[in-house]
Parts: structure tokens; sequence; C-alpha cells
């Protein structure tokens, strides 16, 4: 079996298992806000 290791699983914190999808909609929430 391969482990593939995504980019964006590596900014999570490995102690709290967050969802990918609610994740990445946060990015680009502070992303927008930020602008």
């Amino acid at each position: 079996m391969e482990h593939q290791i995504r980019p964006e699983a590596i900014a999570l914190p490995p102690t709290q298992p967050i969802d990918i999808t609610e994740w990445l909609r946060q990015e680009e929430q502070e992303r927008h806000t930020s602008h």
C-alpha cells in the first residue's frame, strides 16, 4: 500500500483530525477577508 502525502494534509496538526474540505474552506475565507 502506498501512502500519498497531500501538501494540505501536512499543514494540519496530526493530533487534530480536521476535514480537509473544511480546512480548505477556512483557508479560502481567511484569504478573502485578508484581501
